[in-house]
């Protein structure tokens, strides 16, 4: 059984390929997203204060 995150299944269904979907729905979509956006903010974030430190 396939599993598809909320994301995916909202185009569907505003595409029109979706009518009735009675599968398990995976909403921890909208997390990883947030995960991917916030972990290369941090990681840069800690790059420049890192330069900052070294430089000094």
């Amino acid at each position: 059984m396939a599993r598809y995150d909320d994301h995916h299944l909202n185009q569907l269904i505003t595409s029109g390929q979706l009518k009735y979907f009675t599968r398990v729905i995976d909403r921890s979509s909208s997390v990883y997203r947030g995960v991917i956006f916030l972990v290369p903010i941090a990681s840069i974030a800690l790059l420049i204060a890192t330069l900052i430190l070294v430089i000094r």
